[in-house]
């Protein structure tokens, strides 16, 4: 396996000047604990896309965008989240991309384009979890 560094070309160098120890004066578990506060709420926004043809009239591109709402809604109620807010359709469409299973590779779908639907779920059996990470992975020196 190769290192971190090696497959996304990380400079380290930037973080050579960093103190090994926390500055002094500076209360790490009070800052540390007010940072946890909002990890540890089960609210998050979710986001999913959905394709329209640009040519769609209006009223098609109403019934589109309120059946991609509902599969929306409804996928994440399979998941365990519940609803928590109003559901927004971005304003902005993208170009359409075609993505391939075998190249992985993306191309513009002619003829459609792509909105982001989000809103605020709540994860209905939330379970607080915490990551630590060794610090050799961090500051490999």
């Amino acid at each position: 396996m190769k290192a971190i560094s090696s497959l996304y070309n990380i400079d380290w160098s930037r973080f050579e000047d960093l103190p090994d120890e926390a500055p002094s004066g500076v209360d790490v578990a009070a800052l540390q604990q007010r940072l946890n506060k909002g990890h540890n709420t089960p609210l998050r926004w979710k986001s999913g896309c959905f394709r329209c043809p640009v040519d769609a009239t209006d009223g098609q591109r109403w019934q589109i965008m309120e059946q991609a709402v509902k599969v929306f809604i409804t996928l994440m109620a399979k998941e365990g989240w519940e609803l928590r807010s109003k559901v927004t359709i971005l304003d902005s469409a993208y170009p359409a991309l075609e993505l391939s299973d075998k190249t992985q590779e993306t191309k513009p779908m002619e003829g459609f384009r792509e909105y982001v639907v989000k809103a605020v779920f709540e994860k209905l059996d939330f379970k607080p979890m915490r990551i630590e990470l060794p610090p050799h992975l961090i500051r490999p020196n």
